[in-house]
Order: C-alpha cells, then sequence, then structure tokens
C-alpha cells in the first residue's frame, strides 16, 4: 500500500539519469495512479520528473518539517 501524498518529501532509489541521481531528495507535487511528478530542486535549475513507486522512498511529511 502506498502512503506518498502531495508534498511529501521523497528520495530516489536508483540514478534515473546523469542528473537524477540515487539519494536524491525531492517534493511530490502530484500524485497519479502510476507515477508520481516530483520536483527536485538543484543549484542553478529546477528539475521536474515522473516517476514510478518502485523509483522512490518515503522520507517524511513536508509539514514535519515546520
Amino acid at each position: 500500500m502506498n502512503h506518498i501524498q502531495e508534498k511529501d518529501i521523497v528520495r530516489l532509489t536508483r540514478n534515473v539519469d546523469h542528473e537524477l541521481q540515487k539519494g536524491l531528495v525531492g517534493t511530490v507535487l502530484q500524485c497519479h495512479s502510476d507515477k508520481f511528478e516530483i520536483h527536485f530542486p538543484l543549484q542553478g535549475k529546477n528539475l521536474h520528473a515522473q516517476l514510478p513507486l518502485q523509483d522512490i522512498e518515503f522520507v517524511t511529511r513536508s509539514e514535519m518539517l515546520l
């Protein structure tokens, strides 16, 4: 069962490409039935990716960081 929601902080579980490397942390923008839209704020650029659940792992809820 998937408990990842919009605004959650997630981590990549594998290298997606040369910029999106395993361990990179991002924020969930949207949840779809088979994928998640994730925002990865990197120095000098903002990357977005649509990834399946098996490529990400839950880190924390964003409201827990406030």
